[in-house]
């Protein structure tokens, strides 16, 4: 059995990325283990492990500070500590750490046939926002994807345009400063010729080691071809195909898999105020 009153977070040390290879696998998302270099270069400083003193973790979160919100990006539990109230109790220090960075919101994403999971998130006051896929898109789709008659401009995304790209897109503050922090991400923002400051028709984050693009947006499902053809040469060209996470765009997801693409895994996203 395992006590949750005796345990506590801690942060990752250079030694922990076992501990990351032992829980990642648990989440079945079916992308690549980082490397030990990715784990000191996007991990380590982000990593919370939940144990006893001198006890092996039984659970790890990571998570992102991004202004007043904090996004809950892993949190995995041992299988053996499950049903032990070691979820919950994770949770709450989760939460107290957030509101000691000021933060008053949370929200993260989880598989929608986790219904016990879900019901933890929405004991702690999280709600359903939207729904994400996780798609595994063909290259080759690109080319049967409709083609938009409205002209566009792809270009890189820089400091000054960050808090245009975060209106345009409802982003955290503070969240395009942190994706570009990270080593080897390009952010990519298509715009109308006539009006190139404004990001409003399309934005994508391309993370080639991974490799994917998250969040993949457009205004429209017609730009998602121009938005593709934009970010494929970041890519090494010996790949077939891209990971692609779409949020709260039901037609475009629907035409993503229409042409070819694989769904993953189908995601709620959930919101709330922090409780403690």
């Amino acid at each position: 059995m395992t006590d949750p009153d005796a345990l506590s977070l801690r942060a990752a040390t250079p030694d922990d990325y076992r501990w990351l290879l032992h829980f990642l696998p648990q989440l079945e998302t079916g992308d690549p283990l980082p490397s030990e270099e990715s784990f000191r270069t996007h991990y380590q400083g982000r990593l919370s492990l939940f144990a006893a003193p001198a006890a092996a973790p039984v659970a790890i979160a990571i998570v992102d500070v991004l202004a007043d919100t904090g996004y809950v990006r892993v949190i995995a539990v041992d299988p053996h500590a499950r049903g032990q109230g070691v979820g919950l109790a994770l949770m709450r220090a989760i939460a107290i750490a957030l509101r000691e960075q000021k933060c008053s919101h949370w929200c993260l994403n989880v598989k929608v046939d986790n219904h016990v999971a879900i019901r933890l998130y929405e004991r702690v006051g999280m709600r359903l926002a939207y729904h994400s896929h996780a798609l595994r898109c063909p290259w080759a789709a690109t080319d049967t994807l409709p083609s938009s008659t409205q002209p566009v401009v792809a270009q890189s995304i820089t400091e000054r345009d960050d808090p245009a790209i975060e209106r345009a897109w409802s982003l955290p503050a503070g969240q395009l400063a942190g994706w570009r922090a990270m080593p080897g991400q390009h952010l990519i923002g298509l715009s109308d010729p006539g009006d190139p400051t404004n990001f409003r028709l399309g934005f994508a984050r391309a993370n080639p080691s991974h490799p994917g693009v998250f969040p993949f947006r457009v205004s429209d499902p017609t730009l998602a071809r121009s938005l593709l053809e934009a970010v494929r040469p970041l890519f090494d060209g010996a790949l077939t195909s891209v990971g692609i996470v779409v949020e709260d765009d039901e037609a475009l997801a629907s035409l993503l898999l229409a042409h070819g693409a694989e769904r993953k895994m189908h995601l709620a996203h959930l919101r709330g105020v922090i409780p403690w």
